[in-house]
């Protein structure tokens, strides 16, 4: 309960008790709940009843506490908040004497900034973020059904184990024979491990593969994560270029180790990378001995043409691929996957075993009935159907408001927005915000020195309501013609 009675003390017990209590309150430990009761204090404490009662009745007394029916006993904040022993504590903390500078290791960094996020992005009313998905998108009723069928015989036991480096069978079965064979792969049980979302499973790679001086080459623009995990493992991060074809291919070092990916939709941009590109990025691959971390963001939601096959289904040695549930189920699962060979594999599980050692049980066993079930491919078709609503509106707004400078997208659940010459996306951010409407600049994805990393922006759509489309890019129409106006003077 937080109250702790000193070990030795000349003052009577119950004194012991008052001020223990008095310390916790000011420590904020009760400043939304009430205070224990005698009864489960006392036995808390292994002293008698009475004078827990003793305490209490003096601290009511003084004002500190308060006597309210049917709760109890609760602190009275606005007494302590005025007394002299608010502001200095009676046993105030000892200065910090540890130089953490010293102990804390030195991390590579790449020239990249950190992605920020507005969390509190449910109080905006036009909130176009990328990455977050409507409570009301989720599929409760299959969740809670998965949920308390993995909690009966016989699936209790997998949802309550400890896996140690193992993971789900029935996961890793519905992985393989329902999810991979959609994107073309064909996979073995021992080619998957299953991890806490697509990251996981980025950070895992990187840290099996990659050393001290070893080449990895990630797109820019591309998706800034990658590049500072890449970083951590003190590996030279070299940024290629990316244009409507997708990765520059002819431009990757002969020397590289690693080629982070998004084939399916680029992150942030959503190309694709064209067939010939494909071709030519297996290709380079094979002739300078390099593996491809192919990050298949977004791929379930394309909503014109074909898709094409995943990079795994065309070569299983070479290809690394990752995963995820986050994207349209929710990112709060955190819940992904990697396919690659088994030694690949083996190695990343045992780096798993050491730092989460497995995804939660019971998450991966209801994911895995929702899958066998069928809600997992209803819940899919309905979201895609609901995103692809936005899509449209977001499309027919933007050219008409953009011009033929807009490139639509394939799919996905965010817009690549150009910006007029001279508007620049943070100034754009800032104002949009003050005006209801939220926004992410396109520059954390470019290198620190890329001449265009202030042109673009980057427009969610799949948190946002779709009758609140037209109007929030109306408003942000207008924070970027102001922008403009304020550029000209």
């Amino acid at each position: 309960m937080g109250i702790i009675l000193p070990v030795q003390s000349h003052e009577p017990l119950y004194k012991q008790v008052r001020n223990a209590i008095e310390q916790a309150i000011r420590d904020g430990q009760f400043a939304q709940c009430p205070l224990p009761s005698s009864r489960a204090l006392a036995d808390e404490l292994s002293i008698s009843r009475n004078t827990v009662n003793l305490a209490y009745q003096e601290m009511l007394s003084e004002g500190l506490i308060v006597s309210e029916e049917r709760v109890g006993y609760r602190a009275n904040t606005a007494i302590l908040s005025s007394s002299p022993g608010h502001a200095q504590e009676k046993n105030p903390p000892e200065p910090n004497t540890v130089d953490w500078r010293r102990h804390l290791q030195t991390q590579a960094q790449a020239p990249l900034p950190e992605i920020q996020k507005d969390y509190d992005w449910q109080a905006y009313p036009y909130p176009f973020i990328y990455g977050q998905v409507p409570s009301s998108s989720f599929p409760t009723t299959a969740w809670n059904r998965a949920l308390r069928t993995s909690m009966e015989y016989p699936h209790v036991h997998w949802s309550l184990r400890d896996g140690g480096s193992s993971d789900d069978p029935l996961l890793v079965e519905q992985l393989r024979t329902n999810v991979l064979a959609s994107r073309g792969i064909r996979a073995a049980p021992e080619e998957i491990l299953v991890t806490l979302g697509a990251q996981n499973g980025l950070f895992l790679a990187a840290r099996s593969l990659l050393g001290p001086g070893d080449r990895a080459v990630v797109e820019n623009p591309g998706y800034p994560d990658i590049a500072h995990i890449l970083a951590a493992t003190k590996a030279r991060v070299t940024p290629i270029e990316v244009d409507r074809d997708g990765l520059c291919v002819g431009d990757i070092p002969r020397t590289t180790k690693l080629i982070a990916v998004t084939p399916s939709h680029h992150f942030p941009t959503n190309v694709g990378l064209s067939e010939e590109r494909r071709g030519l990025l297996l290709q380079a691959a094979s002739d300078n001995d390099s593996l491809i971390l192919e990050d298949d963001y977004d791929s379930e939601l394309r909503y014109t043409g074909r898709a094409a096959p995943a990079l795994r289904a065309v070569d299983r040695e070479r290809v690394i691929y990752v995963g995820s549930f986050s994207k349209f189920l929710a990112p709060g699962l955190r819940i992904g996957y990697v396919v690659a060979a088994p030694e690949l594999i083996e190695r990343m599980r045992h780096e798993r075993r050491y730092s989460v050692r497995h995804a939660p049980g019971q998450i991966q066993r209801a994911l895995a009935l929702m899958i066998e079930t069928g809600d997992y491919q209803r819940v899919l078709r309905r979201y895609r159907l609901s995103l692809r609503d936005k899509w449209e509106a977001m499309n027919s707004a933007l050219r008409f408001i953009i011009g033929r400078d807009f490139l639509p997208s394939t799919g996905g659940t965010s817009v690549w927005v150009p910006l007029p010459d001279h508007v620049r996306a943070d100034a754009v951010v800032l104002e949009a915000a003050k005006r209801g409407v939220l926004v992410e600049s396109g520059a954390p994805c470019f290198t620190a020195e890329h001449p265009d990393r202030q042109r673009f922006l980057r427009v969610g759509y799949a948190a946002i309501p779709i009758e609140a489309i037209l109007p929030g890019l109306r408003v942000l129409a207008d924070v970027i013609h102001d922008e403009r106006k304020q550029t000209k003077r």
